[in-house]
C-alpha cells in the first residue's frame, strides 16, 4: 500500500522489501510483486526522539545529501532534499537561508523537466519550493513565475496555489490574489490522499484559516468589508486562537465597521493562547531595546502619579525607562519584573529600587492600598483580570493598553469604551488618554480599584 508520498508503506512480511537509497526512501520491490494505490491516511506521531536525537538524525541526512552533491552536484532529487531540509527552523521558514534554499531548488527545477519525465515530480516541487523562498526574499516577479510553472503541471497542487496567493497579495495584486486564496479553499474540498498519491508532496493540505485570512485581507483591501468579516470569523471559528483574524476585527471595530453585537460574538468565538515564557522576554531585553515611543506616555504617567501618591509600584517595569524618569524625580518607587534580563538591564541605567517578582504574587500588593499602583503595557500580555484581582480595593492605578496585536499579545483593547465595559467590575475608571495614531493607539488611563 502506498501513501500520499507514492512510497509504500505496508505489506505483507514475507515479501522481504525492503528500502533503499541515501536516506532510505526508495522501496526495492521484486519482479511480479504488485503495488496497489488506495485511498488511505496516515497519521505520523513523530519519532519518540528527544529533540536532540532528532537534531542529530537531521545532521545525519544533511550529511548524506551533502557527500550525494559533491559525489554529483547536478543530483536534482538531492538538491530539492536539501532545500526541503533547511527551508523551515523551529517550525518556521528558516529566513536565516532562504537565499541558498532557493539557489538549491531553482537548479534543482532547471536540471528536471517536463510531467511523463523521470524527475516530474521534483521538477514541480522545486518550482514551488523556489516560489516559497523567493517570495520570502522579496523577489516577487520571479517567484510568481516559479508558482505558475509548478501548476503548469499540477493544476490542483495546494502548496503552489497558496503561495501564489500570497506573492500576489504582496504585490498589492489584490483581486488576483483573493482568486489563488478561493481556488486553494475550493481545491481543498475535494483533495483526499488518493488524489496525492503522484508522488508529489503536500505541505499545505490543511492550512485553510491560513486562506481564509488571507482572503479577508484582501477583500478588506478591496471595501468589501462584509466578506473581510465573513472570512475573518470563519478563520477564527476553524482555529480559536487565530491572533490575526483577531487583531483585524478588532481594528474594525475600533474603526465603526463591525457592530457591538459582531464584537461581543468575536470575544466569544476567540480563545486567548497562553501567555509566553519568561525565555521569551529574556531573548527581548537581551537585544537593544527601544522605548523612545514611550516616552509622552511616560510623561503623562509620572504627571498623573504626581497628583495621586508620589509613592509607586510599577508592575512590569521592563527596563526601567520609567523607574529612572521616576527616581530622578524623587518618587518612592520600586519596580519588579519576572524577567531577569529585564531587571539587569534596567539596575545599569538606574539605581531605582528594582528586583525579580511573580505579578501574581499577591504579597507584591500587601501594601498597595496606600501606594499608586503603575502598569504600561502589561495586561494585554497576562490574565488581566487574574492580575487586577489581586490588587486591595482602595488603590490607585494607572495603566496604558494598546488596541493594536502583537505576537506577544494575548488580547487587544480597540476603544476607549471597551476598556471601560472590560474593567467596570474592577476599575472605577476616572480619565482614559489616546496616545499614536489610528490603527496603532495605546490608550493609558487612570483609576481606583474596587
Amino acid at each position: 500500500m502506498t501513501t500520499q508520498l507514492a512510497q509504500t508503506r505496508i505489506w505483507k512480511r514475507d515479501l522481504d522489501l525492503r528500502y533503499t537509497g541515501a536516506v532510505h526512501n526508495r522501496l526495492a520491490v521484486h519482479d511480479g510483486v504488485l503495488q496497489e494505490k488506495v485511498e488511505v491516511g496516515f497519521k505520523h506521531f513523530g519519532y519518540g526522539l528527544t529533540s536532540e536525537k532528532m537534531a542529530a538524525k537531521q545532521k545525519r541526512s544533511v550529511d548524506i545529501l551533502k557527500k550525494q552533491l559533491e559525489e554529483n552536484p547536478n543530483n536534482a532529487f538531492a538538491l530539492w532534499n536539501m532545500a526541503n531540509h533547511h527551508q523551515t527552523k523551529d517550525s518556521r521558514f528558516n529566513f536565516e537561508m532562504k537565499e541558498q534554499v532557493a539557489e538549491w531548488s531553482m537548479k534543482a527545477a532547471k536540471l528536471t523537466d517536463l510531467r511523463g519525465v523521470p524527475g516530474w515530480t521534483t521538477h514541480v516541487m522545486s518550482n514551488n519550493l523556489a516560489a516559497w523562498a523567493l517570495m520570502h526574499s522579496g523577489r516577487f516577479k520571479e517567484a510568481e513565475k516559479f508558482a505558475m510553472q509548478a501548476l503548469r503541471y499540477k493544476a490542483d497542487y495546494v502548496d503552489a496555489q497558496l503561495v501564489l496567493a500570497y506573492i500576489l497579495r504582496s504585490q498589492g495584486k489584490y483581486a488576483d490574489a483573493r482568486k489563488w486564496f478561493n481556488i486553494y479553499l475550493r481545491t481543498h474540498e475535494t483533495l483526499n490522499d488518493g488524489a496525492m498519491a503522484d508522488g508529489v508532496i503536500i505541505t499545505y493540505k490543511d492550512h485553510i484559516p491560513d486562506a481564509q485570512v488571507g482572503l479577508a485581507t484582501c477583500s478588506e483591501q478591496l471595501g468589501d468589508i462584509d466578506e473581510a468579516i465573513m472570512f475573518y470569523m470563519s478563520a477564527l471559528h476553524k482555529e480559536p486562537t487565530r491572533r490575526d483574524a483577531y487583531f483585524q476585527l478588532s481594528k474594525m471595530y475600533a474603526k465603526g465597521q463591525i457592530t457591538e453585537e459582531e464584537w461581543v460574538k468575536t470575544q466569544k468565538v476567540f480563545v486567548e493562547p497562553a501567555p509566553k515564557e519568561v525565555g521569551f522576554y529574556n531573548d527581548i531585553y537581551d537585544k537593544p531595546y527601544d522605548t523612545d515611543r514611550y516616552k509622552p506616555i511616560y510623561e503623562w504617567i509620572v504627571e498623573v502619579c504626581r497628583g495621586l501618591n508620589r509613592s509607586v509600584t510599577e508592575v512590569g517595569c521592563g527596563t526601567g525607562a520609567l523607574a529612572a524618569m521616576m527616581n530622578e524625580r524623587r518618587f518612592g518607587y520600586r519596580g519588579f519584573d519576572y524577567s531577569k534580563q529585564a531587571i539587569k538591564v534596567a539596575k545599569s541605567q538606574s539605581d531605582a529600587r528594582l528586583f525579580v517578582a511573580d505579578a501574581f504574587d499577591k504579597s507584591q500588593y500587601e501594601t498597595c492600598e496606600r501606594r499608586t499602583i503603575v502598569m504600561t503595557e502589561l495586561l494585554e500580555h497576562l490574565d488581566d483580570f487574574k492580575l487586577l484581582a489581586k490588587i486591595p480595593t482602595g488603590a490607585k492605578i494607572v495603566a496604558s493598553v494598546p488596541n493594536f496585536g502583537d505576537p506577544a499579545h494575548l488580547r487587544v483593547y480597540p476603544t476607549p469604551e471597551h476598556i471601560v465595559k472590560r474593567f467596570k467590575n474592577l476599575i472605577e475608571i476616572k480619565e482614559i488618554r489616546s496616545f499614536g495614531e489610528s490603527g496603532n493607539v495605546i490608550f493609558a488611563f487612570v483609576g481606583t480599584k474596587k
